[in-house]
């Protein structure tokens, strides 16, 4: 085997390995993404939740005084 084609057998390794790396980072894109959804849909929950919760002490704290 010559130097070109060494050269060119490494330089075709090095194009598959940066084939696996470009699939490899499309992955954890995706995955990143699922996981700012699933964040982004949490926090909406949690916040509706807070407002729910701060709606039912109002009406606790109203009912309380009209009992007094």
């Amino acid at each position: 085997m010559g130097y070109t084609d060494k050269i060119t057998s490494e330089i075709d390794s090095l194009n598959g390995i940066s084939g696996d790396v470009v699939g490899a980072l499309v992955s954890i894109k995706q995955a990143i993404q699922h996981v700012n959804e699933y964040v982004t849909s949490t926090a909406a929950a949690v916040e509706e939740q807070s407002t729910v919760t701060s709606d039912m002490s109002t009406n606790m704290r109203r009912a309380a005084a009209e009992l007094t």
